[in-house]
């Protein structure tokens, strides 16, 4: 009987353990796989995501996404790169050792299980024994397929989908499996990551039903990307890959949300604000944009395509050999008797649009990487540490005016080191293990960064408590740190342009190019900013491309806001969607076509120097780094309102429109003086060649604006009685700025004047003042003339960015509204003055 037993025994262990392998999964760990780029060179680099585009690969490690040349590349391994290796089949293998170990006891104690004899024994012998075991058995698999769907079942939920044509389809949702850490996560961040989800399980042939997590592997701010790791369990293995989402700008209002997504290549994603469900105005909406993209050919002009996605959800015959326009129109066929495949257009509720910008930069990027101001601070106050100590070398690198700061951060520092003793002291860490690092740490406070990591034995709740204290010492000694970090910012920032003018003016003449484009072809985009340009060159040769301005383009990205203001004949001029990024943008973005007819009479003029005022404010950024009208970008809204209201009450919009005029052109002119005051030494210093295709334009608006001037001389001499007589009168129109000024000087002294009263003095001073603009604008325009002359035509970057404001300025602003001088005050009292307004609204 001992033999038999021991078979029934070992038999059992047997059972059990094909059952454990079957049904219990232990947890499993999902392999945190990276990408590994093989250089030509021998060389290799560990990333987090390494993407292939035409000519170049994109990479990330940690929050920066940067680029390599692909000539330089020899493969690409997807995944090589495992930190954690942890499967179900550590837990087969051992499996199998155990029933190794089974088969050798069997033959040791001479049990063949092939033999039918033996099993009839082994029954009859131990008939109520066996029926015991095989019902505790099947029990046990009751049991265990419970806990099967307990420790494995990752919860899944449903993504809505309600709407799809195909009603076989098995809804599913995600489930993140870190909600808490999922801080970054916006309604439609979720939303694309959904979408991706489903092409990601369709690109592995996993069904819509297949288990699915999402992890956030990382963001640096609630306002920049996010990497996600897409997790999908097909056919008992987890298969998993990482894409990236990052806002474009604050799209708001009446405008669409952008998003770029790196998702085996590189995608804009444009989610417009009410949700498109009809297929047949969405592929309208693709064509309108197509129209404007034509009509700017060969103007590089990045419009939405179908086949950017259905690419990768379904390969059609030939595809590859067909040019761009023949196989977005088979796709477009295609969806219209395959319905089922139109959801994979579809993000949440709505269609969306996707752009490939896998052969292009944004301009925003390449100029927040040339102007990378805070980087440049902490490298430089890291790589000049010791003078902060030393006066003499301080002053020697900052300037003797400086010295004073330099006394100011010494004191500061020993009030800072005596703080921070005490904190250590109070916490209980050794001061001894900590001294050296107080000086690092006070390089971190001067720079304004805040302490992530203070040390293995310095909890985050006391990292938390230290940079309170520092704090604390910032906000006592606010005025000597500002000074600090200001002259640091001067420093570098002129450091940083020497090494980048010759990019920055290349880009300015670019821009001027792309303005003469538009200009000629007569369209108007009405929201040009650096999250809607992009930079094509040849990839392969950035960013060295850069260097000579006739290596690149600036084209276009999203034309949503664009309209044709030299439609063909008989065909009317169409309304265009109301609205802009107010930092870029005037009032006359928020009239209809009807109401800048009534106002400017010149509707495609007005259409077209809405882009100009938006160049002169991005030619003063890609210089300065700074933004110019950021105080007169945040009245945009407030005047929205007014005009909503005034239609409301049926107000004159004549008066309405006057008033909100004077406020915005008064602060208009009121920051353009200001930031060429402020940054007139790079603004004169940075000559923009003018293109060829410029030339002949500029002068033709050079003309056109000289005559308006000289009209407006001639008008407001006549229109005035303060100095009679024709003599007078042609003594005035022929007045330099000079003669002027210097009458005006006299004026407002009293001496050697005719006898006035007080208030004639008045009128006196407040003509000449007004004669003072409008010649001060006619002698610019005269040098800028001479200018465009020249045979190497090139103007600074002041002058032009002046002579753009001064045209669009002239033309939106009537003179018989009055004229806007510089002591009066003209404004509106913001409801929310902390809110930024660099959103389209």
């Amino acid at each position: 009987m001992k033999k038999p037993r021991l078979a029934i025994l070992i038999i059992l262990f047997a059972v059990i353990s094909i059952i454990i392998s079957q049904y219990y999964k232990p947890p499993e760990t999902i392999e945190l796989k990276r990408d590994i780029i093989f250089l030509k060179d021998g060389k290799s680099i560990i990333t987090d995501l390494a993407n292939e585009g035409d000519a170049f690969f994109y990479y990330e490690i940690g929050n920066d996404v940067r680029i390599l040349l692909k000539r330089n590349v020899d493969r690409i391994e997807k995944g090589g790169y495992k930190e954690i290796i942890y499967t179900k089949n550590i837990v087969r293998i051992t499996i199998d050792k155990y029933l190794d170990k089974i088969n050798q006891k069997l033959e040791e104690h001479n049990i063949n299980i092939d033999s039918p004899r033996y099993w009839e024994k082994l029954y009859y012998e131990n008939k109520l024994i066996i029926i015991t075991l095989f019902s505790s058995i099947l029990l046990m698999i009751c049991i265990l397929f419970f806990i099967r769907k307990k420790v494995i079942g990752i919860k899944t939920e449903d993504i809505v989908d309600n709407k799809t044509e195909d009603n076989n389809l098995i809804n599913e949702k995600l489930f993140f499996s870190d909600t808490q850490n999922l801080t970054h996560t916006s309604i439609e961040n979720e939303n694309i990551i959904s979408f991706f989800l489903k092409i990601y399980k369709r690109q592995i042939g996993a069904p819509k039903e297949a288990q699915s997590n999402i992890k956030e592997i990382s963001s640096n701010s609630s306002r920049s990307k996010c990497i996600y790791e897409l997790s999908v369990k097909k056919d008992d293995r987890w298969e998993s890959r990482r894409m990236t989402i990052g806002p474009i700008g604050e799209g708001s209002g009446s405008k669409s949300k952008c998003f770029y997504v790196i998702f085996d290549s590189y995608i804009v994603i444009k989610i417009p604000p009410n949700p498109i469900n009809d297929f047949d105005e969405y592929i309208k909406s693709i064509n309108r944009d197509k129209q404007i993209a034509q009509k700017l050919s060969p103007k590089e002009c990045i419009i939405p395509n179908v086949s950017v996605i259905l690419e990768k959800v379904n390969t059609l015959n030939d595809s590859s050999y067909m040019p761009q326009e023949m196989l977005e129109e088979k796709y477009i066929k295609w969806l219209t008797t395959t319905i089922s495949f139109q959801k994979y257009l579809k993000i949440g509720e709505s269609f969306a649009y996707f752009m490939d910008l896998s052969k292009y930069f944004f301009l925003g990027n390449i100029l927040d990487e040339y102007h990378d101001v805070k980087t440049n601070i902490f490298n430089e106050i890291k790589a000049h540490h010791d003078i902060i100590w030393d006066i003499d070398a301080f002053s020697d690198r900052y300037g003797n005016e400086n010295e004073q700061i330099s006394d100011n951060i010494q004191n500061i520092f020993h009030e800072f080191e005596s703080k921070i003793q005490s904190f250590i002291t109070a916490a209980g860490i050794s001061s001894s293990v900590y001294n050296y690092k107080i000086k690092e740490w006070y390089l971190y406070f001067l720079s304004g960064k805040k302490i992530k990591s203070a040390g293995k034995d310095i909890s985050e709740e006391k990292t938390d408590d230290l940079n309170n204290v520092i704090l604390k010492v910032e906000t006592k000694y606010a005025n000597e740190i500002k000074a600090y970090r200001n002259m640091i910012q001067a420093f570098v920032g002129e450091i940083s342009y020497g090494q980048s003018k010759t990019v920055l003016i290349n880009i300015s003449i670019n821009l001027i190019e792309l303005l003469t484009w538009l200009t000629n072809k007569g369209i108007s985009i009405r929201d040009i900013k650096p999250d809607n340009l992009i930079v094509a060159g040849d990839p392969e040769k950035y960013p060295d491309f850069l260097q000579s301005w006739s290596q690149f383009k600036i084209g276009l990205i999203d034309v949503e806001t664009a309209v044709d203001f030299k439609p063909l004949e008989k065909q009317p001029l169409n309304q265009p969607q109301l609205g802009g990024t107010p930092i870029y943008a005037t009032p006359s973005h928020l009239l209809t076509n009807e109401l800048l007819t009534d106002i400017f009479e010149d509707l495609p003029r007005a259409l077209n120097l809405q882009d100009w005022y938006a160049i002169a404010a991005l030619i003063y950024e890609v210089i300065t780094g700074k933004i110019l009208f950021k105080k007169t970008g945040a009245l945009l809204p407030l005047i929205m309102l007014k005009i909503k209201k005034a239609r409301d009450k049926n107000k004159s919009m004549s008066t309405v429109i006057e008033d909100i005029s004077k406020v915005f052109w008064w602060n208009a002119q009121e920051e353009l003086r200001k930031g060429l005051d402020k940054n007139k030494k790079r603004l004169k210093s940075s000559d923009i060649i003018i293109p060829d295709n410029a030339i002949s334009f500029l002068r033709d608006e050079i003309l056109t604006e000289k005559l308006r001037i000289d009209d407006m001389i001639k008008q407001y001499i006549s229109s005035q009685t303060l100095f009679k007589g024709s003599k007078n009168h042609q003594k005035l129109q022929r007045a330099s700025l000079k003669d002027i000024r210097r009458l005006k000087a006299i004026w407002e002294k009293g001496e050697k004047v005719p006898k006035s009263t007080k208030k004639e003095k008045t009128q006196v001073i407040e003509f000449l003042y007004i004669m003072e603009q409008i010649i001060g604008r006619a002698e610019h325009l005269a040098n800028i003339k001479a200018a465009i002359d020249n045979n190497n035509p090139k103007l600074t970057a002041y002058d032009l960015v002046l002579f753009i404001f001064n045209t669009v300025f002239n033309f939106m602003y009537h003179k018989q509204w009055g004229i806007l001088f510089s002591g009066h005050i003209y404004n509106f009292k913001l409801k929310d003055p902390k809110k930024t307004y660099d959103a389209t609204i």
